[in-house]
């Protein structure tokens, strides 16, 4: 017997902060319209409808997809989307519970409420009137002012992944576009911060001023042709108000098992496209902000990359100003964190202090605390943890953000840094591995940075010199590697280079004095957490003769 769902009269629904229209096909959140696709709707009023039983796959199917016959992957998509919309992901506490193999319920209180007639098409509950949300203000209007509680939080970029273009494989292989697709929007779905939509929808009109999809709207797509032997994909990421074309590239599917091939393309696209997307919101980050996430674009621009003490006290005040306005909303969370953490981002030397490192780790809780699904909170907890030498916690946060995102290089270089740092050298080697082959068709300095390091940590200094010498842009540490590789084996240039990174460490000392050696070693000492106390002692000794030997060196302007 075919099961159905319940269904009932109601004209709305009531559920925490957000009410269902259902006259209107409408969700409404905090902010106002929340766009919700056709069977994101369906679903959401099968589960409110059957508030508290269990809503099983069959029934979905059979009264949301109707007669098309989907696979279980369509419907998972959907209630990531769901939970998205309603900004609470599964797991305790979740609104939307997945009943494992069966089916999912709905896991908060629902009252039925009536609409009224009024154009805004606002609800208002027979027993227990509320608060409304207010309509979300058309993107192309100013805000009344540029302070984060004046506008509302707004909703994160969308990226539609309409179907593959896959007419000119012929009947080649007919299973390669849709399985490709399948793991692509596997891999997307794992990223919070971007609202994923597998198939065409329709938002009221206005609800984000740009169109239906919003001035933060893109479009992935994807066409394949034959190959040598395996298809050829032509990728573009395209603005979707405007149809302007921000990215294009061309990959030539490896040979291989069709698993391996899938795999590998899809981490190279969505590896290529989600810090993609982040730089070009920050590109074009309205100069009056309409929401709390066009603030942070706009902040992001202005203050991430510091030049010197004045902006990074700058940049802190921002982020912990935008914190305390809104301690409920993560991406700042992790802008600041960064900043304590790493002098400014290594712009004003021997900045950061213990005070500062406490307060980072206390921001990196409560950000693990506000999305423990979240890559960069598990990399950034993991370092807090690191600088406080608590090795085997650190180890299982860094596992777990190279578990939830191993498609981004910057990420994967920074867990795979903080593992170095523990000693354990063949797991950081086996995660650069995997960006190598499988992301990075070009070696970033983030990779030649890391590679360099596990050489010298692997006693290779002659590899390790061959990798930090080809970085365009080194960083602080980058350079202090060189000088301990070129020490490590007595190059005739190893007084040269310390002295060299001496003159780069006086420059950037954050009260302008120049430090003397005790205060550089342990500047180092504080900036590299060797977990074990015999590599810390072998890596300071190092450098301790390096900044020694470099007294001499006609560079050494300062010391």
């Amino acid at each position: 017997m075919t099961e159905t769902i319940e269904t009932r009269t109601a004209q709305a629904y009531r559920f925490g902060a957000f009410v269902l229209d259902t006259r209107d096909e409408r969700l409404f959140g905090p902010q106002g319209p929340v766009p919700l696709g056709r069977r994101a709707y369906g679903v959401l009023l099968a589960l409110l409808e059957n508030n508290g039983r269990l809503v099983t796959k069959a029934m979905l199917f059979d009264t949301v997809w109707d007669d098309v016959i989907v696979s279980d992957y369509a419907l998972t998509s959907v209630v990531k989307e769901l939970r998205r919309a309603l900004g609470n992901e599964r797991g305790r506490g979740g609104l939307i519970e997945t009943v494992y193999g069966r089916g999912y319920r709905f896991a908060a209180e629902v009252r039925e409420v009536a609409t009224t007639d009024a154009p805004s098409h606002r609800v208002v509950a027979k027993a227990e009137p509320g608060p409304q949300p207010e309509p979300h203000p058309a993107a192309d209007q100013p805000a009344k002012n540029d302070t984060a509680t004046a506008i509302p939080i707004g909703l994160p970029p969308l990226l539609l992944v309409p179907e593959f273009d896959d007419s000119a494989l012929g009947d080649e292989q007919p299973a390669f576009a849709p399985v490709l697709r399948e793991q692509v929007l596997l891999a997307l779905s794992r990223f919070r911060d971007v609202r994923v939509i597998p198939e065409n929808f329709s938002s009221p009109a206005g609800d984000e001023g740009d169109g239906a999809f919003g001035p933060r709207g893109y479009c992935l797509e994807v066409m394949l042709t034959p190959g040598a032997s395996d298809p050829h994909l032509y990728l573009r990421v395209k603005r979707l108000h405007n149809e302007s074309i921000i990215w294009s590239d061309q990959v030539e599917a490896e040979g291989g098992d069709v698993h391996t091939i899938v795999e590998g393309l899809a981490q190279r696209i969505v590896g290529a496209i989600i810090p993609l997307i982040e730089g070009d919101l920050r590109k074009t980050a309205p100069a009056r902000p309409v929401d709390l996430h066009d603030r942070y674009y706009r902040l992001a621009q202005e203050h991430s990359d510091p030049r010197d003490k004045p902006e990074v006290k700058i940049a802190i005040e921002k982020w912990k100003g935008m914190i305390g306005e809104n301690p409920d909303f993560l991406p700042p969370y992790l802008k600041l964190i960064r900043l304590l953490n790493t002098d400014g981002k290594y712009v004003a030397l021997g900045l950061t202090g213990t005070e500062e490192r406490v307060t980072a780790r206390s921001l990196a809780e409560t950000a693990y605390a506000l999305d423990p699904t979240d890559s960069v909170v598990h990399v950034q907890l993991g370092w807090c943890l690191l600088w406080g030498f608590e090795w085997k916690k650190a180890d299982r946060h860094f596992d777990e953000a190279v578990r939830l995102n191993p498609y981004n290089t910057k990420r994967l270089a920074m867990a795979a840094t903080g593992i170095m740092y523990g000693g354990d050298l063949k797991k950081a080697s086996g995660i650069l591995e995997m960006a190598r082959s499988r992301l990075a068709a070009f070696a970033t300095d983030d990779l030649l940075e890391d590679t360099g390091l596990l050489c010298l940590l692997k006693g290779d200094f002659t590899a390790a010199e061959d990798n930090l010498s080809l970085i365009d842009h080194p960083t602080i540490s980058a350079d202090l590697f060189r000088v301990l590789s070129a020490r490590a084996r007595d190059a005739e240039n190893s007084a040269e280079l310390a002295g060299k990174w001496i003159a780069r460490v006086n420059a950037a000392w954050h009260d302008g004095t120049a430090p003397d050696r005790e205060d550089v070693l342990a500047w180092i000492a504080r900036h590299h957490p060797f977990q074990a106390k015999e590599q810390r002692a072998e890596m300071l000794g190092i450098a301790r003769a390096a900044l020694n030997a470099a007294v001499q060196a006609p560079t050494d302007r300062k010391a």
